[in-house]
């Protein structure tokens, strides 16, 4: 859908730069955020990634034992894993 907007004044313009930008953070707010986006290290988005988590959304509701069980996550990766997800939660 393509939107045509008239705009007449700079009033108008400051608006809708406004309205457009509120709506893509809300749309970007409610996109998972893909694992290599997520701030963690390339190893530990890695490893999440082979283990089939493709957005750090999946993978921030893992617990410790879940943790463990992936391939490649050592304890200090598991610490690391566990502090991003308690700041997603934040």
């Amino acid at each position: 859908m393509e939107m045509i907007v008239k705009l007449t004044c700079e009033k108008d313009i400051t608006d809708f730069l406004e309205w457009y930008q509120s709506r893509k953070s809300e749309k970007e707010a409610f996109e998972p955020t893909d694992i290599f986006n997520a701030g963690l290290s390339h190893r530990a988005a890695n490893a999440l990634k082979t283990a089939g988590y493709d957005t750090f959304d999946e993978a921030a509701t893992l617990n410790e034992a879940k943790l463990r069980g992936i391939g490649g996550i050592g304890k200090k990766m598991q610490r690391e894993i566990t502090a991003k997800a308690k700041q997603w939660k934040c």
